[in-house]
């Protein structure tokens, strides 16, 4: 495979928004500007979020059947909203 003899095209220095950053780097790969990457530390706080979600009682129990041995869920709070979305006394 013969390389590439085309220099990429610059990184714009700032964007106007989001929309116009995904447009450059939906036509460009990393990959071409590699060179110009540095390693960061940097600090986050992630905030844990809850989300109710409405589920087919059978589609719930496949979802707690394959959740439950990763650890995934809290038994006891997810069967409290599968029982108020089918009405159904938590049978399994």
């Amino acid at each position: 495979m013969p390389k590439k003899s085309k220099k990429p095209e610059p990184i714009p220095c700032h964007f106007q928004n989001i929309a116009e950053a995904a447009a450059f780097w939906d036509d460009h790969d990393l990959i071409d500007y590699w060179d110009l990457t540095r390693e960061v530390d940097c600090k986050v706080d992630l905030q844990r979020r809850t989300f109710v979600t409405v589920l087919d009682s059978e589609l719930a129990r496949k979802l707690t059947v394959c959740a439950r041995p990763q650890g995934l869920f809290n038994r006891d709070a997810y069967q409290c909203v599968v029982d108020g979305r089918s009405g159904s006394g938590g049978t399994e």
